[in-house]
């Protein structure tokens, strides 16, 4: 008898698969049939060929041992790199927690320079400097335009005669020094939003490198010459140049600090004082070579506070040169400002907001 297909069990099957002799009648059947029967072929020629690649002896045991020590490599790996990740996510869980509690303080107008780390302050304040945060904080006021402040000036112990001696009296040109100390000071205050204790050398290299008097002899013959020497000087500050606006503000300053009498100019070089004694503080620390120069420095800054106290008729006798002088400056920059601002606006000027 023709035996039936296997798959359709309908027709009489005309064919036999070669690999697992179930008979079938038609290439459909042939295909419904073919995945087990091809399933089942290759398993059986792979454990065929496994039988016959098996080792023995020796290697096996070579090869058992290979692959222990692989396992525990591995096993080592996934077990350092979870302890690395799970110390990295717990220091990430707790700079996240102090960073959400600096940004609560500020909020409320608590934070303070303990809450920061020195290197975190020192980059505050340096990026303050530059100007960087300037749109975050609150607009500095300068001390020696309150009244109260002023008002104690005058409270500061009388200096030593030292800027004259017996047998002579000061060369009057020591008045444009003192010029340069004020604009020097006015300059590096507001370069430091009015707080340079954090880092007092740096504030000290930029007043005498504004003030080159302080650390060297100079004499300048007029107010112009002494204030285009300032100026020039204020562009090549090694930590960058401020702009002509803000460089012409502090001779406004200085107009300001002259007019309002001879305590209030003591009271500037007393300050500037300060900030070079503190200097060198840190310089026995940080830069021993600059203790010397920041030395004799303070000891010039005692003969000009001297001077201003003793000669303060010299430095009235400047005060309408100065405040020419700071005018036409004042009078120049805007009227830069608005060729500007007509280049940039067709030929219309717009006034500053």
């Amino acid at each position: 008898m023709v035996a039936l297909c296997s798959v359709c069990q309908r027709t009489a099957s005309c064919y036999t698969c070669p690999h697992c002799e179930v008979v079938y009648c038609s290439l459909d059947c042939y295909k419904r049939h073919d995945d087990k029967c091809t399933e089942k072929f290759y398993k059986t020629q792979v454990e065929q060929e496994l039988r016959s690649q098996r080792c023995h002896g020796t290697e096996r045991r070579r090869l058992e041992q290979i692959v222990a020590e692989l396992s525990s490599l591995d096993a080592s790996q996934n077990q350092n790199g979870s302890d690395i990740d799970s110390d990295s996510e717990r220091e990430e869980e707790v700079q996240a927690e102090r960073w959400i509690s600096l940004a609560e303080k500020a909020e409320v107008g608590q934070l303070k320079d303990m809450d920061l780390t020195e290197e975190e302050l020192k980059r505050f304040h340096s990026e303050l400097k530059r100007g960087i945060l300037g749109n975050c904080v609150e607009v500095w006021n300068p001390w020696w335009q309150q009244a109260q402040i002023m008002d104690s000036a005058s409270l500061l112990p009388t200096p030593s005669h030292i800027c004259c001696s017996s047998s002579c009296s000061a060369n009057p040109a020591v008045a444009y020094s003192v010029l340069e100390v004020l604009y020097a000071y006015t300059h590096v205050m507001r370069a430091f939003n009015g707080d340079w204790n954090w880092d007092a050398l740096q504030a000290a290299v930029h007043l005498i490198h504004l003030a080159g008097v302080i650390c060297q002899h100079r004499v300048h013959e007029t107010v112009a010459g002494c204030f285009v020497t300032l100026l020039s000087a204020a562009t090549t500050i090694p930590s960058g140049s401020f702009g002509l606006a803000f460089d012409t503000h502090c001779l406004l300053d200085v107009l300001y600090v002259l007019q309002q009498g001879k305590d209030l100019v003591l009271r500037v070089i007393h300050e500037a004082n300060n900030m070079l004694n503190s200097a060198i503080e840190d310089a026995k620390a940080q830069d021993r070579k600059n203790c010397r120069r920041l030395t004799l420095g303070s000891k010039k800054l005692a003969f000009l506070t001297s001077f201003a106290y003793y000669h303060s008729d010299l430095l009235e006798a400047l005060l309408v040169e100065v405040q020419s002088f700071a005018e036409e400056r004042e009078a120049s920059l805007q009227h830069e400002q608005d060729a500007k601002g007509r280049r940039t606006h067709d030929g219309v000027a717009i006034p500053a907001r």
